[in-house]
């Protein structure tokens, strides 16, 4: 075709090649280098820098992470990396270099296949090496040119500054002539007669010394500068080492990809051990009759103990351990309730352990030996009768706490430190799906486990259709015949009943603790010295801390609660050895005395029966989360129940006469009826000291019957229509009712709130209520008694028909034992001025009284002299001091001679002699009794405050054997005498730690209607009293030179600061101080004078030189002449 016939339609299109775009493809490898693109401030990395690319971690066949390493002039230190954020402000870092984590969006954005990593690297090292090599040579040319050295000292000599001691001048003055420096270097190395040959001078032995000091410096700095050469050598060779390591880091992570592959090949191995049963032994623990095939697998997520299950049915002691298998196999042989507790259904599979309890088997050693065994776990598979016994080789699956996970097990390994869930974005995602990983595999090896005992061994009999197959792992085989059973994390379950823990529910029951309480006690942990004195004493050598000197006769009894003074106590029978013989006697157990964690206990000490029921004990007994860690209470529990239900047994009569009673005259049946009766009883047996409920007898009601209708009468719903009458009754009388009950005597308690003007608020909140017995009339209430009583949480021996919501607020505590008692202390205190006067004579007393007050102190005598005779001291109470823990003192004022009051205030002679032959007869020595006696009537009245321990019942005589001082409550100004000063300073110090109150009359300012303290005691402030302080200074020098001005006395008054009272305005070498105090500056004046010895005293003002005192202080020197 020629060109005149071609169209655009029939041209072939010629088209030159052109290229569109390049790509570059680098796949990703652990072992490979790459470079960063730019500076990633956060991770220390410079950009350009080359890292390796340590490790990759996938998700779902995915690279998800990128794990660099840090580069190797980094790795393993910590760096402060400085940058410049985007608002161009500048930031420091803190980065640990070690490995640095990248997403692989982040990575890529990052980093870039660098492919002459090898290259770079060996450039790196080169240049390490080349500084090595540059300081190697520096340091060899140093030591073979003398010239190099010499130049390093001159340089270093122009730089260092003149020392003291003339260091630095001789340098200069040595090298004026050659000759001289020869001269001297001659000298200096010779011999001794060489030297003296030369004419040795004094002038020469300095330049000696000269001399010997420059090369003495000249050495010094060679030696620096050698030490610094190698030590920069070092840290180049050391900077070295992480390029080595790293090599080696490289070559492991070229090989991950196939260690990655090893290991998965390595779990399911061990996965299909399992399967085959390899190492994994079979015990049978009891044979029968295979469960229905209707009935699925169940398998128990809770891991249980053998203690805590075994202890309803057998007692335990606190040393079963993983010895004691036997005894457990034996009980589930025995007991099928045992069975039925452990096992909820026919078929299925647990996981169990021996105990978590610690136990002491006397040594580190053995200790974590025995902990090991007793928490070793193992699975248990019941089919019907049969149970076996599952010991695997792989037990890593039943490592956690329960035999398959909880939704929160699996959430919680997405979960970071701080709370917040790691999402697939998070760097730290394929950490935690690592650990997913393993934690599943868990539960996968457990399934093959359980498979492969039914293929092979039928252990769970016949329970699903079909032939074996490995269907069995599959989820709709498990949905099918397997049943999941959630109670450790309760999904699913029906909610469980809700009780109180067991501790709060014993500590609940003991509070009813009163006189007259049936209490059952474990006399092993309940006696100590505390308790127990009388049978049990302290010894540190052994674990508890005591040691029994008696033992008592039986593990376990009930007594009835008796009190003895503040304390509530029992008594038991106790055993042992005296001294000589065997001995068998009743002792004292104080209830009161013991102190939670005093002593090393294992078992609940007491439990107090007044309110507790059968059906409570059972609950407790049966219910598996409150056995979890309390064995030691269940077999004291099941005693208490066996008690309890004997008194059942006994009191089965009565009780079925009291609900006939009920049902008969329609007040209540059913389970109302038990209820009522239930109270009835309960309250009865409280308020009647724990004495049997009687019996009929031939048909006849005991004498108690009336009591016993009437309170239920009451309890049925009359009680219940008299609490509006009685409310409104104590309204009108403007009082609060907090409580009405019914007590088991039939009556009516009411507790009121008292009002205000009744409150006694001094030392403490008012702690008591009104309790009223009341009764109701044809026409009205008739109060019957009243009393101040603290009101209690808990009272068996009253039924509550009424309560305030704020009764609560009225339940306190008290430091005293009553509001009698409280009254008696605090009245006491507040007549301190009555006992003072008819102590001092200022009120006449009959004879009578006086030899009272003889006798009393006669007796505190007798008590306090043991070796030597003993004298006691007058202590007139004042106030009263609480500190924590309920420790009472009284505050009081004191005097050693009480013995001279009691004879100046004597009727007559006859009474002064009969005490004086009352004082000498305690002696041995009747010449010393009368120097005593002499001294004794002789002694002069010296007042001071004390607190008195142990006397604060507000009815003690006024003499003491022993009263306390505290150092700590010395007063500010302790020039002023006034009690009155000192007793509110006192309260103001101790109002921060304790609880204190003074009489208001005896800190009162005085008066004519009023007598304080002082004026009782006569205490005045002396004339012109107006306190300064004084701190007296002074300073010694070590070679004994004497200090013209080195002693002084600073003087201000007490309200001034003595903040310069240490000040140095001398030199010395040391110095010593004085502080005291004076009624005035004169006194203090009068003091320096004395102190001074004759030498002049000059105040500050006068002298020239020494620092001047601040504002408000007077110096003043003793001069010493020179």
């Amino acid at each position: 075709m020629s060109d005149n016939n071609r169209t655009p339609a029939t041209d072939v299109a010629l088209r030159q090649p052109s290229i569109e775009r390049v790509e570059r493809f680098q796949a990703l490898q652990a072992g490979q280098y790459w470079k960063a693109k730019n500076q990633i401030p956060s991770k220390a990395i410079n950009a350009d820098e080359v890292l390796l690319l340590q490790s990759i971690r996938w998700v779902d066949n995915s690279p998800h992470t990128i794990i660099v390493r840090a580069h190797p002039s980094k790795f393993g230190s910590s760096v402060r990396f400085e940058s410049v954020n985007a608002e161009g402000k500048p930031q420091v870092h803190h980065v640990t270099c070690g490995e640095h984590a990248f997403l692989l969006s982040d990575f890529l954005a990052n980093f870039e296949f660098e492919p002459d990593s090898k290259q770079i690297r060996a450039g790196e090292i080169k240049r390490l090496q080349g500084e090595v090599m540059k300081l190697q040579n520096e340091l060899i040319q140093a030591q073979s040119d003398p010239a190099i050295l010499q130049k390093i000292v001159d340089e270093a000599m122009k730089t260092q500054p003149a020392q003291s001691g003339g260091v630095g001048a001789p340098d200069t003055q040595i090298t004026e002539t050659s000759t001289g420096v020869h001269l001297l270097a001659g000298i200096a190395n010779g011999t001794l007669s060489g030297a003296i040959e030369t004419g040795i001078t004094k002038e020469t032995i300095a330049a000696l010394s000269i001399a010997a000091n420059h090369e003495l410096k000249v050495a010094t700095i060679q030696g620096d500068w050698i030490q610094s050469k190698t030590r920069d050598i070092a840290a180049t060779v050391q900077a070295m080492a992480p390029y080595f390591s790293e090599n080696a880091a490289a070559a492991l992570a070229a090989t991950e990809d196939v260690r990655n592959h090893v290991e998965a090949l390595l779990e399911g191995i061990q996965s299909l051990d399992l399967y085959v049963g390899e190492g994994v032994e079979v015990q049978a623990i009891r044979t029968g009759i295979s469960a229905d095939s209707s009935i699925p697998l169940s398998i128990v997520q809770r891991k249980l103990k053998i203690d805590e299950e075994l202890a309803v049915y057998t007692d335990l002691d606190e040393w079963f351990d993983f010895n004691d298998f036997d005894l457990f196999k034996k009980a589930l042989v025995e007991h099928e309730g045992l069975v039925n507790q452990i096992f909820p259904t026919k078929r299925c599979i647990l996981v169990l352990a021996t105990t978590h309890r610690y136990i002491d088997y006397g040594s580190d050693g053995a200790n974590i030996a025995g902990s090991q065994e007793n928490r070793k776990v193992f699975l248990m598979a019941r089919d019907g009768e049969n149970i076996h016994r599952i010991i695997s080789p792989v037990e890593s699956h039943l490592g956690s706490a329960r035999l398959f996970p909880s939704k929160d097990d699996q959430d919680r390994v997405f979960r970071g430190v701080d709370g917040s869930q790691i999402t697939f974005k998070d760097v730290a995602y394929t950490k935690h799906l690592k650990a997913h990983a393993a934690f599943a595999l868990h539960y996968k090896r457990f399934l093959l486990l359980i498979c492969g005992l039914d293929h092979r061994l039928n252990l769970f009999g016949k329970f699903y259709q079909g032939a074996q197959s490995l269907q069995f792992m599959t989820q709709a085989f498990q949905d099918k015949w397997l049943r999941f059973i959630h109670d450790d994390d309760g999904a699913g379950m029906l909610p469980k009943k809700k009780r109180q823990p067991v501790r709060s529910w014993i500590a609940e029951k003991n509070s009813y603790l009163k006189s007259g309480s049936r209490v059952l006690c474990n006399w092993t942990s309940l006696m100590n010295p505390d308790t127990a004195p009388g049978a049990c004493k302290i010894e540190d050598r052994t674990y508890t801390g005591f040691s029994f000197r008696f033992q008592p006769t039986e593990d376990v009894g009930m007594r009835v609660v008796a009190r003895g003074g503040e304390d509530l106590h029992v008594f038991v029978d106790v055993k042992g050895w005296g001294r000589i013989n065997m001995r068998e006697f009743s002792t004292k157990v104080t209830l009161t005395a013991l102190q939670e964690g005093r002593w090393n206990r294992v078992q609940t000490p007491y439990l107090v029966l007044d309110a507790v029921s059968p059906a409570e004990l059972q609950w407790y007994i049966h219910d598996r989360d409150s056995r979890e860690g309390q064995v030691e209470y269940i077999r004291f529990f099941k005693t208490a129940l066996r008690h309890i239900q004997a008194e059942r047994a006994q009191e089965a009569g009565t009780r079925a006469h009291l609900l006939s009673a009920l049902t008969i005259g329609r007040l209540a049946s059913g389970d109302q009826a038990e209820a009522i009766v239930d109270k009835a009883v309960t309250a009865w047996r409280a308020a009647n000291r724990g004495k049997d409920l009687p019996q009929f007898e031939d048909g006849s009601p005991p004498a108690a019957w009336r009591s016993l209708l009437d309170q239920m009468f009451l309890l049925a719903g009359s009680g219940e229509q008299s609490v509006g009458v009685i409310k409104a009754h104590y309204e009108q009388q403007e009082y609060e009712t907090l409580r009405i009950t019914v007590t088991g005597a039939s009556k009516f308690h009411v507790y009121l709130a008292p009002t205000q003007h009744e409150m006694d608020n001094r030392l403490e909140p008012h702690a008591w209520v009104h309790r009223v017995v009341v009764m109701q009339g044809k026409t009205k209430l008739i109060e019957k008694e009243r009393r101040w009583v603290a009101l209690r949480t808990h009272d068996a021996s009253e039924t509550r028909l009424f309560e305030a919501d704020d009764a609560v607020g009225w339940i306190r505590e008290s430091a005293f034992q009553s509001h009698a008692h409280k009254q008696s202390l605090l009245n006491q205190c507040d007549q301190y001025a009555a006992t003072l006067d008819s102590l001092t004579g200022v009120e006449c007393i009959s004879p009578n009284d006086h030899w009272d007050l003889v006798e009393q102190w006669l007796g505190v005598r007798e008590d306090i002299s043991q070796s030597r005779v003993g004298h006691p001291v007058l202590a007139i109470p004042l106030g009263v001091l609480c500190r924590r823990g309920m420790q009472m003192a009284t505050i009081c004022a004191t005097t050693d001679n009480a013995f001279a009051h009691l004879h100046r205030i004597a009727p007559n002679d006859f009474a002064r002699s009969e005490m004086k032959a009352l004082f000498i007869e305690l002696y041995h020595d009747k010449h010393a009794g009368l120097r005593g006696y002499e001294n004794a009537i002789a002694a002069a009245d010296d007042w001071s405050l004390a607190f008195r321990y142990g006397a604060t019942k507000g009815t003690e005589p006024p003499f003491s054997g022993r009263l306390d001082f505290d150092n700590a409550l010395i007063p500010n100004v302790t020039v002023n005498p006034l009690f009155t000063y000192r007793l509110r300073d006192w309260i103001g110090r101790l109002s921060q730690s304790a609880k204190v109150w003074v009489s208001e009359r005896a800190i009162a300012d005085g008066g004519d209607q009023i007598n304080n303290i002082d004026q009782c005691l006569k205490l005045e402030l002396p004339i012109g009293f107006a306190p300064v302080n004084m701190a007296e200074t002074i300073a010694h020098n070590d070679d004994q030179t004497p200090i013209p001005y080195g002693h002084w006395f600073d003087i201000a008054a007490v309200d001034i600061p003595m903040t310069q009272s240490r000040e140095r305005p001398v030199p010395a070498s040391r110095y010593s101080h004085t502080n005291k105090q004076f009624i005035n500056i004169d006194a203090a004046l009068e003091y320096v004078q004395a102190k001074a010895k004759g030498r002049p005293v000059v105040p500050a003002v006068e002298v020239s030189g020494p620092l001047e005192p601040a504002p408000g202080i007077q110096r003043w020197f003793a001069v010493t002449s020179l």
